[in-house]
């Protein structure tokens, strides 16, 4: 298979994840952050007919999502809440119509970061809403979604509540899950746990099911939380 194009954000990253993108054949442009390289990206399947593929807006990606929900509840049907970190909302739009359709008490919670929540203000305004969005440890939250997302929709429809995590209690998490559970998850990974750690929500008496999803973090990053 041959990338005719992709666009990066410059940051943790790292070179390692650069390299194997490039081993098969992309053409790497970097930009300042994620609003900015959604929009190159754009611009650039629209300038040379390629195809871009939404990570979160794409119907597909969301009915890939919504497997999540599914397996969950396969494991657990007594499930009534779920805890699911919120990009551009294709993991929680999916998510979200699986769990209302088998359980309509179900609490579906979507988690965004107090430095960038855009779903958050926009469920607010009625409107999707631009923020200025801040750094974060979980930078696969940050950012604002494509101004022509199909996900609003769905989180306006589904989601039951929006909460924020703070960095310090992302930083928690990130080690929390690597010394209670052994397991490496990114920033944004463990967002949803966050949200626990921070007592967001009131989960007494509820039968919860929290998403951890990406290990993504580079291995200074991870060093340093440590």
């Amino acid at each position: 298979m041959h990338l005719d194009g992709l666009c990066l954000t410059d940051g943790a990253s790292g070179q390692q994840p650069q390299s194997r993108v490039r081993r098969d054949g992309a053409d790497l442009r970097f930009g300042h952050d994620y609003d900015e390289v959604e929009w190159m990206a754009k611009a650039f399947a629209a300038q040379t007919g390629a195809e871009f593929i939404s990570p979160y807006s794409d119907t597909d990606v969301i009915a890939g999502a919504a497997t999540v929900a599914l397996e969950m509840f396969e494991d657990d049907p007594a499930l009534d809440m779920l805890l699911v970190p919120i990009g551009g909302g294709g993991l929680i739009s999916g998510m979200a119509t699986v769990a209302k359709a088998i359980n309509p008490r179900c609490d579906v919670i979507g988690v965004e970061l107090d430095v960038s929540n855009a779903f958050q203000q926009s469920v607010r305004a009625g409107t999707l809403v631009e923020i200025v969005p801040g750094e974060t440890l979980a930078d696969g939250l940050g950012g604002n979604p494509d101004p022509d997302t199909i996900t609003f929709a769905f989180i306006q429809r589904l989601v039951d509540r929006i909460v924020t995590v703070s960095e310090a209690d992302l930083a928690a998490a990130v080690v929390g899950l690597v010394d209670a559970e052994h397991i490496i998850a990114e920033g944004a990974g463990a967002a949803a746990t966050a949200a626990l750690i921070g007592k967001q929500i009131d989960v007494r008496d509820r039968q919860v099911g929290v998403v951890v999803s990406g290990g993504n973090i580079d291995r200074a990053r991870l060093k340093s939380l440590l």
